[in-house]
């Protein structure tokens, strides 16, 4: 299977179909920041060309420097991307819930959008050192501040559209 889509990145992966109606997915992907590993299962109840679909997948993209990714999305636009240490150690974990349209000979191959929304969790690393480089600016009080590198998630929407080429 190859798939592009949001918070997927675009990936390759091996698919397993002990039945016509359901599908177990592994393989690896890439961000454009960092490469990852996802794996899914997908309910496909129709063996026909045209077919609805429900499918989970979970991955994890490990730590890369988002800071060429962003300063090529920004160039021309007068906006400079900081140096900052937040951004160069960005890594995050994903869930999603997809309603997919699947089209092809099933037999054969597939292709499919597929649209739902995504479960994201990441550590902000670097975030005590950014905070302890704004603390000793110059004309900044004399304070001391401790920080730790705290975790965020976001419910986000999510969309991929790929083929599945059978063997």
């Amino acid at each position: 299977m190859l798939e592009g889509g949001i918070p997927d990145g675009v990936g390759a992966s091996a698919i397993f179909r002990p039945m016509t109606w359901l599908r177990l997915s592994a393989g690896g992907a890439y961000n454009f920041v960092a490469f990852g590993f996802r794996g899914g299962v997908s309910v496909v109840p129709l063996y026909m060309p045209f077919s609805p679909s429900l499918n989970v997948d979970v991955g994890h993209f490990l730590g890369g420097d988002a800071t060429p990714i962003l300063q090529t999305a920004f160039q021309g636009t007068g906006y400079a991307v900081p140096d900052s240490p937040v951004l160069k150690q960005v890594a995050y974990d994903y869930a999603d819930a997809t309603l997919g349209l699947e089209f092809g000979l099933p037999k054969t191959f597939t292709i499919f959008l597929r649209l739902g929304v995504a479960y994201i969790r990441s550590t902000l690393h670097g975030f005590e050192q950014l905070v302890q480089e704004a603390a000793g600016q110059p004309g900044a009080p004399d304070t001391t501040i401790t920080a730790q590198d705290p975790t965020i998630t976001l419910t986000a929407p999510s969309l991929k559209l790929g083929l599945i080429v059978y063997f």
